[in-house]
């Protein structure tokens, strides 16, 4: 095999994984999204539970249906 035909395959082979790095970052990077409103909103949760805007149960009821949402 020649020296150039050699450089080529590298070169594509390069560019797929190149490709699916990008795909594996485009996905993670929606996961951090989706985690960071699921934080925010639990904050938003805790604090309104320590102000007593809400009590305990709907504290629960609201994490509960918030962390099962999560699909990550």
């Amino acid at each position: 095999m020649n020296a150039s035909y050699l450089a080529r395959c590298e070169a594509a082979a390069a560019e797929q994984q190149n490709k699916r790095l990008e795909r594996e970052l485009e996905l993670l990077e929606k996961k951090h999204n989706t985690i960071m409103k699921i934080v925010e909103k639990f904050r938003i949760y805790q604090m309104n539970l320590k102000k007593g805007t809400i009590n305990e149960h709907v504290f629960f009821e609201a994490t509960k249906d918030l962390f099962s949402d999560i699909n990550v």
